[in-house]
């Protein structure tokens, strides 16, 4: 990722922030939930330098090692984003009826992400 992040220096630091903190908590014993909070905060950023990189350069990819895995996880996002508001209506039908208009507002939004999400992947724009 090194060559493909526009900001190397702040990318090195979560980085090295990421691979320290896994160091040092494998030293601790007994692990908790609690003590990944120091790797969730640098990954945050790794992802957040890859989804940007994605942003510049997913209209001119043409490896198919990177091109499959984004296709793969945003259609199934987008996918997901399609189903749930039905798969929540099927499994929660009669509580439901005293929020319906909360459930077609979130049906609405999570729809229509969902049809953005895969008709812009199949148009391959950001």
């Amino acid at each position: 990722m090194k060559r493909r992040v526009s900001h190397w220096k702040a990318y090195k630091f979560s980085f090295l922030w990421t691979i320290i903190a896994v160091i040092l908590l494998s030293l601790i014993p007994t692990k908790k939930s609690r003590y990944l909070m120091p790797v969730l905060i640098p990954l945050a950023f790794n992802i957040g330098f890859y989804i940007e990189y994605l942003f510049r350069t997913f209209k001119t990819m043409k490896d198919k090692r990177e091109t499959i895995p984004v296709y793969f996880n945003f259609a199934l996002i987008g996918t997901i984003a399609l189903a749930a508001p039905l798969a929540i209506f099927f499994i929660f039908k009669s509580e439901l009826q005293a929020y319906t208009f909360s459930f077609a507002l979130f049906s609405l939004v999570t729809i229509s992400i969902g049809l953005i999400l895969l008709f812009q992947l199949y148009k391959k724009e950001d």
